[in-house]
Formats: C-alpha cells, sequence, structure tokens
C-alpha cells in the first residue's frame, strides 16, 4: 500500500483513526470482515464481527 509512514500516528491522527473507525463499524461490516494489513512481511490480522463472541473474556478487548 503506498503512502505507509515509518511513525506512529500523532495523538490527532489516532483520533481520527477512531472516528472513522466507529462509522465504519457502523455502516461496513455485515456480519464479519477480515483482514490482512501493514507490511506484508509482518501482517497483522484483524476480524470484524458482529454475530461471534469475542475469543477470550471480553474483559480484555479494549473499548474505543
Amino acid at each position: 500500500m503506498g503512502g505507509m509512514c515509518d511513525e506512529r500516528l500523532s495523538d490527532e491522527e489516532l483520533e481520527v483513526f477512531i472516528q472513522y473507525l466507529h462509522r465504519f463499524a457502523a455502516h461496513d461490516v455485515d456480519i464479519f470482515l477480515n483482514l490482512e494489513v501493514g507490511d506484508p512481511e509482518n501482517p497483522v490480522y484483524v476480524m470484524f464481527g458482529r454475530d461471534y463472541p469475542p475469543v477470550g473474556d471480553a474483559s480484555l478487548y479494549r473499548r474505543l
């Protein structure tokens, strides 16, 4: 993916990301969506789901 940066998000960028993430979850996730993102050599796997309980204890999940 072009335009990737080698630095962390600023506080402001993180706040905008969280706002977009809430909007994405509300409008674009139907039942589930699995994604692979980040560096192809060291990817991060992300799973969004509505019908499945979280893996493990729900209290381990950080609410954004």
